[in-house]
């Protein structure tokens, strides 16, 4: 199963932005995790300019 995990997830890596936003948006959870690794750090600090707190963020 971690394979086949492994596998899907290399094949949403190689999506741009917009195809997995659709993805999301068919409730892919999978897609939503890259698309929330592949913008962590921008993320953060936009969560971090708004809440003025780091461990809030």
């Amino acid at each position: 199963m971690q394979t086949k995990n492994a596998e899907i997830s290399q094949d949403l890596d190689a999506l741009d932005d917009p195809e997995l936003v659709r993805l999301v948006l068919r409730r892919n959870g999978a897609a939503f995790r890259v698309i929330m690794q592949r913008h962590n750090q921008r993320l953060y600090r936009i969560a971090r300019s708004v809440v003025q707190d780091d461990s809030e963020a």
